[in-house]
């Protein structure tokens, strides 16, 4: 597949792809079901490095990967987007 027309999707969708229980996936990134739930439910954002395990574990592109709530994006701008 033409990586370009990869989809952007969460991490719940890159889990269900990966055919992985919330359980099975905290299990495999060495945290507890809870700290897993917070992140995926976008109440913590993940490190880099957990971020990119969790890219491993799921075969989905990091950067096709949304590891943050929706939320955030607004305080977030591109260079040439800036407030004056």
């Amino acid at each position: 597949m033409d990586a370009t027309k990869i989809p952007a999707i969460s991490m719940e969708a890159a889990r269900i792809n990966a055919k992985l229980s919330q359980v099975e996936m905290a299990r495999k990134m060495n945290m507890s079901l809870k700290t897993y739930n917070d992140y995926e439910q976008g109440k913590k954002v993940l490190r880099v490095n957990q971020a990119w395990l969790f890219s491993e574990i799921t075969k989905y592109p990091f950067n096709k990967i949304i590891f943050f709530n929706e939320k955030y994006t607004s305080s977030v701008y591109k260079s040439d987007q800036q407030p004056a």
